[in-house]
């Protein structure tokens, strides 16, 4: 099983602000559909919270949250600590994990790949994506985009292969 991680990542580190997206890119809602379309979900409470506390459709949307007493919005399925969430997802081919900060921090060292839009603007934020060595990774693809009407800023999505 692959597993990823999902991520859309200012130039210093930032992912979130006060549970939000600090930025309005349209390009990259799409990307992540389009990327995670049919494969299991793996967020936490926080970014769960932030989506409308609905499950996404099309997708097996499990919640990381190790308080016992939370029950999940029908549709979605809770994991109690990462070798539960491993052992749901065993079957699968890949799984997607899509924040926030603290679950990409527990999933970096057990991922296989990286889907990263590198948004080449620097944002005021609260929530960081991990210092990682790049040099553990591969590109193996990555396609640059200039800002536009709907995307106020340039942009890049890549993926990166641990090495």
């Amino acid at each position: 099983m692959i597993i990823s991680i999902i991520s859309a990542v200012a130039e210093n580190r930032v992912i979130g602000d006060k549970n939000s997206l600090p930025w309005h890119l349209p390009a990259d809602f799409k990307y992540f559909k389009e990327i995670t379309l049919g494969k299991p979900i793996v967020m936490g409470l926080n970014t769960f919270k932030s989506i409308g506390e609905k499950p996404l459709p099309d997708r097996k949307n499990i919640i990381l949250n190790n308080d016992l007493s939370y029950i999940p919005s029908e549709g979605c399925f809770v994991a109690r600590s990462i070798d539960e969430l491993l052992q749901m997802v065993k079957n699968e081919d890949e799984v997607m994990v899509c924040g926030g900060e603290s679950v990409y921090k527990q999933f970096l060292p057990l991922a296989n790949r990286l889907y990263l839009t590198f948004i080449h603007h620097n944002f005021e934020g609260d929530a960081y994506f991990p210092e990682f060595d790049i040099n553990n990774w591969k590109e193996v693809k990555r396609t640059d985009h200039k800002a536009d009407d709907k995307n106020k800023f340039d942009y890049s999505f890549a993926i990166l292969e641990r090495k």
